[in-house]
């Protein structure tokens, strides 16, 4: 999350409302993160993971809010930048948690106050290649594989693209006979056939 100077929060970062403290952190891939990596899986099965964002940091200085808390995606496998294969796998009954905001002008309550989805996978193409500052890719190929009963978010799966100076591309696959309860491409992502 973002520091203590009024910042907003990079991806999945919270942000600050001012001096006197930090936000959450993003909690990013509850069983499994893949960051510009290859991940294959084959008859495989992830249940009751949770990623979790972090809660905003306290104000020292008599506010009534303390910072954002991060955002939870992916609460069994977020892929940054890389690439997917799940063949003959269930992820399901996995979590995504918004991180909480300490609200204190009548009572110490925690708010949600970050964002949650994609609770069996969240793939995401971000920024561009630290290398050579290409089109940054990410691509998760589905086979016979079943994504669903999350909790916490709106979305078993979500593609979702953040571009860089370059147009960056991310991919979902849908190939044999998969069963995704709910999905959604954001800002330009794109999927290939249905499941």
């Amino acid at each position: 999350g973002a520091g203590n100077s009024g910042d907003i929060g990079g991806f999945a970062g919270g942000g600050t409302w001012g001096d006197g403290g930090g936000a959450g952190g993003g909690g990013l891939g509850g069983a499994i993160f893949n960051h510009r990596g290859f991940l294959a899986m084959t008859n495989c099965t992830l249940i009751g993971n949770v990623a979790q964002g972090g809660r905003g940091g306290d104000y020292d200085y008599g506010y009534e809010f303390t910072n954002e808390g991060g955002s939870g995606y992916g609460g069994g496998v977020f892929n940054l930048n890389g690439n997917v294969m799940l063949s003959s796998c269930t992820v399901a009954s996995n979590s995504t948690i918004p991180g909480t905001t300490t609200f204190i002008s009548l009572a110490w309550t925690n708010l949600p106050t970050g964002a949650a989805d994609g609770g069996s996978v969240y793939n995401l193409a971000y920024g561009n290649r630290i290398e050579d500052g290409t089109a940054s890719t990410a691509t998760v190929t589905l086979f016979n594989t079943i994504l669903t009963t999350s909790s916490g978010g709106t979305n078993d799966l979500v593609n979702d693209r953040f571009d860089g100076s370059h147009t960056n591309t991310a991919t979902v696959v849908f190939s044999g006979n998969n069963l995704v309860a709910s999905y959604t491409n954001l800002f330009g992502a794109v999927s290939v056939g249905s499941p």
